[in-house]
């Protein structure tokens, strides 16, 4: 089974008029702690998650992951995002083209970059509380959840509008 994401990839878009740095952005926002400390609940099972301003006109979160919280697979729609763990470990999955669920183990300092409609799963998989800051250009709008079928294959399940969160 081919999955295509249906926009372009992300090399595409760093040449274009919406070529944001979010790799970059992420690094910098978790290089310094006084602007996602604060934001970072660190009790309790769920994930939690509060957006933060930067001068840069996307949208940037910080989302503590208790543990066994997921966010299960979902695109982010016309964004793209990058993503960076600052504490704990998260595991990603992504299908390949043949829609097996392949994982990832995220670190503190490694980021990952997702292109508009690509298709993942973030998940704590450890006892410890991790933290994690997400950007997404142009501001994130829409994810579609997508669930796995019994034959495996990936099928989109809802669309959900994100609305905007309090900005602090």
């Amino acid at each position: 089974m081919t999955i295509a994401p249906s926009h372009p990839p992300l090399r595409e878009l760093r040449g274009s008029r919406r070529s944001v740095d979010l790799a970059g952005i992420v690094r910098r926002v978790a290089a310094t702690p006084s602007l996602w400390k604060p934001h970072a609940k660190l009790h309790g099972a769920d994930r939690t998650w509060t957006r933060i301003v930067v001068p840069e006109d996307v949208d940037v979160w910080v989302i503590a992951w208790g543990t066994s919280s997921s966010t299960d697979l979902h695109d982010h729609g016309e964004s793209a995002a990058a993503f960076t763990t600052v504490r704990g470990v998260l595991t990603e999955i992504r299908p390949d083209a043949r829609g097996r669920l392949i994982p990832r183990k995220h670190a503190p300092g490694i980021v990952a970059e997702i292109a508009p409609g690509e298709i993942h799963d973030v998940t704590n998989e450890v006892v410890q509380t991790a933290v994690s800051i997400h950007a997404y250009a142009p501001r994130l709008e829409t994810m579609t959840f997508y669930t796995r079928e019994p034959d495996g294959t990936i099928a989109p399940d809802r669309i959900v509008r994100t609305g905007l969160p309090e900005v602090i």
